[in-house]
């Protein structure tokens, strides 16, 4: 650890969180560890309390299970290590921003899953499903209702109660950086990752006002991420 001074880099804490980032990744990464919403959400790895490690690691041609290309991915292990794996090409080719983005959305993805590691755990079930393991509705029951409603709880969750908290993530990266974009960017940026939720889907009572606001927000994102570069130095 090492107490001497104001800052401490998230590494310091007996390496609670390996870093095996480099390049533009590294860059970003570096650049948000002064970040409040990602040294909230990564500040209980740091702590003495938790058993938990979080790695994250970079790799070309990142596929998730169904074999489809993703910018991030965060496993859960049967170890105390949860895992954060990087996309190589996203992190080259698209602004920091956006890396910065998928960054804080992996680190949240990473906290649900210290919630259930520290607590019960999370195990299959005999259908194959993600179930929380006995426990856990004691100490998360929020969380736990979201397991027990949703396919997709965790981009439920998030949906529901991060993406204001990644709005200001994104909004005092850019900030850090010299950048200035209108707010209403860092809004539609925060549901990239989001865009299979209940909350996309039913952003409006009006259905068709729904899908005007979604075609403009993919729209925003997709011309922003147009033409682009990591220009993370």
């Amino acid at each position: 650890g090492g107490s001497g001074g104001e800052s401490t880099s998230l590494e310091l804490e007996d390496d609670k969180i390996i870093n095996n980032l480099t390049g533009k990744a590294n860059c970003v990464y570096r650049k948000l560890e002064d970040n409040s919403i990602l040294k909230k959400t990564l500040e209980k790895f740091v702590g003495e309390k938790t058993p938990v490690h979080l790695v994250i690691n970079l790799e070309p041609n990142l596929r998730d299970s169904k074999g489809n290309l993703v910018n991030g991915l965060t496993n859960y292990g049967s170890s105390f290590y949860i895992t954060i794996t990087l996309n190589a090409e996203q992190s080259n080719n698209r602004p920091s921003l956006d890396v910065a983005r998928t960054i804080l959305h992996e680190a949240i993805h990473a906290e649900i899953y210290r919630k259930i590691k520290t607590t019960s755990g999370l195990h299959l079930n005999s259908l194959g499903q993600w179930v929380l393991g006995d426990g856990a509705e004691a100490n998360f029951p929020t969380l736990f209702d979201y397991y027990e409603r949703h396919n997709d709880p965790q981009h439920e969750y998030m949906a529901d109660y991060y993406r204001t908290a990644m709005v200001t993530g994104l909004k005092e990266y850019a900030r850090s950086t010299g950048q200035i974009y209108p707010d209403q960017l860092y809004k539609d940026l925060a549901w990239n990752g989001l865009r299979d939720t209940y909350a996309w889907a039913n952003m409006y009572a009006d259905y068709n006002f729904t899908l005007k606001e979604q075609q403009r927000i993919v729209d925003a994102v997709n011309n922003f991420l147009k033409d682009k570069t990591n220009e993370c130095e």
